[in-house]
């Protein structure tokens, strides 16, 4: 069979979900992959057998034995295998014709240009305490009017925020304070996920726990729902098949809890009620902080 056969029998069962001009689009998309964990291995395995043809992959890490729990391609045989390449090889088993770039050294300020070149769009999967090399990858995608999707897993839920031109920036919405440190604008990143919180009700947020694992729990589900939740935004906003969730709107959904919620944050963190949440939350975890600045990056 030639490329273009091979091709339209691979996915030829995404025909009637999405039409065929759709199909085409998807693939000749270029998406930008800025870490290999749960959420960036999820949408990577989901956007391949949607049939992406262009990726761009960036991740520093090998698999490690704690991942397995949760991260897409993480197993035995993996174990101390670079995400980048085990990813690329999912990828090319997936689909022998996409097209697939590693960044091996992560998002960083020498590279992020270069990864972010030809780009259609962003997926921001770059671990929850890694503020360098996040706040790297949102301003230049801001500054190249590039849309960046953003989903975090929390407990058996999943949020997601899409920072997109014309929309609200990743800095604003998160009201991030140069003068504050990692400490601080934590705090501001983790009530600016997720204002509505709907797996507080039973997920283990006591921060001496948060200190001891330095991280936080992770649930495979709410992996998979992300990166679903994001392959779907992306479908809509490459396709305009709908309309998608761009900030300063966001999405929780919560598949324990059975709720679903969409709503807009006004004012994203300078809203009043979410400066109220900064104080009771900088007040919670601030005994701990010390503890809190030696494993955010």
């Amino acid at each position: 069979m030639t490329d273009d056969k091979i091709y339209a029998e691979s996915f030829s069962r995404n025909i009637g979900v999405i039409s065929e001009d759709e199909q085409r689009i998807l693939q000749q998309l270029t998406v930008c992959v800025a870490g290999l964990g749960g959420i960036g291995g999820a949408v990577v395995s989901i956007l391949a057998r949607m049939g992406v043809g262009h990726f761009k992959i960036a991740d520093i890490d090998t698999f490690d034995i704690k991942n397995i729990n949760r991260q897409v391609s993480s197993s035995h045989s993996s174990l101390g295998k670079k995400k980048v390449h085990v990813l690329r090889d999912l990828i090319k088993d997936i689909n022998p014709h996409a097209q697939v770039e590693c960044f091996e050294d992560g998002v960083q300020d020498y590279n992020v240009d270069s990864f972010l070149e030809g780009a259609d769009i962003v997926v921001d999967a770059i671990d929850f305490f890694c503020f360098s090399p996040r706040n790297i990858l949102q301003s230049a995608c801001y500054r190249l009017k590039k849309p960046v999707l953003f989903s975090a897993p929390l407990g058996v839920s999943a949020t997601f925020l899409m920072f997109a031109p014309g929309g609200v920036g990743f800095k604003e919405y998160f009201d991030f304070k140069d003068e504050l440190d990692n400490f601080g604008n934590l705090i501001r990143f983790t009530i600016g996920l997720t204002p509505s919180a709907l797996h507080l009700k039973y997920m283990d947020f006591r921060p001496e726990r948060l200190v001891e694992i330095q991280t936080g729990p992770s649930l495979c589900p709410s992996v998979h729902l992300g990166g679903a939740i994001i392959a779907v935004e992306l479908l809509k906003y490459v396709t305009k098949k709908a309309e998608p969730c761009i900030a300063p709107d966001y999405m929780q959904i919560d598949l324990l809890r059975n709720k679903m919620v969409k709503k807009r944050l006004y004012l994203g963190n300078k809203n009043p009620i979410q400066k109220l949440k900064y104080i009771l939350a900088y007040k919670k975890y601030s005994p701990y902080k010390e503890e809190f600045l030696k494993f955010i990056k």
